[in-house]
């Protein structure tokens, strides 16, 4: 049975050009979220829900950015510690 999962999981990367280790942790993180993969393939929002990352606001960043001696990197390095 894990040799099929490997299997799937190689199967799965090479159709859509990733590494199959992404693979494993995507699965990863969709059983310890608690979803079903029809919630996963129908769903929105489901990376929010894997990977609790929220989306920035471009208005905010825009008039962030307007601010003297505001660069990228600083709104960067910011959205990463929230």
């Amino acid at each position: 049975m894990r040799r099929d999962r490997r299997q799937r999981h190689r199967a799965t990367a090479q159709s859509l050009g990733i590494s199959h280790g992404a693979v494993g942790t995507t699965v990863l993180h969709v059983l310890v979220a608690g979803l079903d993969w029809a919630q996963v393939l129908t769903e929105d929002a489901w990376e929010r829900r894997l990977y609790c990352r929220p989306e920035p606001d471009g208005a905010a960043l825009h008039a962030e950015r307007r601010k003297p001696g505001v660069t990228l990197e600083l709104l960067h390095l910011e959205y990463l510690e929230q």
